[in-house]
């Protein structure tokens, strides 16, 4: 896997942060992230560029459906592999067709961003660095990296008076809108979570 690994490093020198330009909005919350599109509007060429590709085939194990993210190099033939669940879910608003073709779409994105080391983060250069959330310390940083060793599968994380629980990926995900994240400890939480999807194989 050594000239996939070169090629992701060199991938990842040249890939931007790739701004939270949309907007999600209900009653109880409000956040901004990089859609599909955004992301792989960026990442294609510069894909293309090292000959690298991607898939992200459904699959279903058991009566489990879960997306299998696949990084190809196309000289040498050598990949990388991730798998997420995708968790049935159903929204008000929605029927269980258009529930199931949003979740796959949310789980597509993080999977995508995740085995790419992709870095996502407001745009603020238009009214200034507003951003109050902490940064991301060696301490937490160390917490993060044993909480993806020892998921089993998911992660329980205590957030104030309340109990959440994360695959991985979507912990790390958490983390970053929790904090902010210097491109290192980005990269780094990425980089365990491939570790440890390559250990539980």
């Amino acid at each position: 896997m050594k000239n996939l690994l070169k090629k992701l490093a060199s991938f990842q020198q040249e890939c931007p942060v790739i701004l939270k330009a949309t907007e999600a909005k209900g009653e109880k919350f409000s956040y901004s992230y990089a859609d599909l599109p955004s992301i792989l509007e960026v990442i294609n060429p510069l894909l293309k560029k090292h000959k690298l590709m991607f898939t992200q085939p459904l699959e279903f194990d058991q009566g489990v459906r879960y997306i299998r993210t696949i990084i190809y190099d196309l000289e040498s033939e050598e990949t990388l592999e991730s798998r997420v669940d995708v968790p049935e879910v159903s929204f008000a608003q929605m029927n269980d067709y258009q529930a199931l073709g949003s979740g796959i779409t949310y789980m597509r994105r993080y999977a995508l961003s995740s085995i790419l080391g992709i870095v996502t983060d407001k745009d603020t250069d238009a009214q200034g660095d507003q951003d109050k959330r902490p940064w991301l310390g060696q301490k937490e940083f160390d917490l993060a990296c044993k909480r993806i060793q020892e998921a089993s599968p998911n992660i329980i994380v205590k957030d104030g008076d309340s109990e959440l629980e994360f695959t991985p990926v979507l912990f790390v995900e958490w983390l970053k809108n929790k904090y902010r994240m210097k491109r290192d400890y980005s990269e780094g939480l990425a980089q365990e979570f491939q570790f440890q999807e390559t250990l539980r194989k």
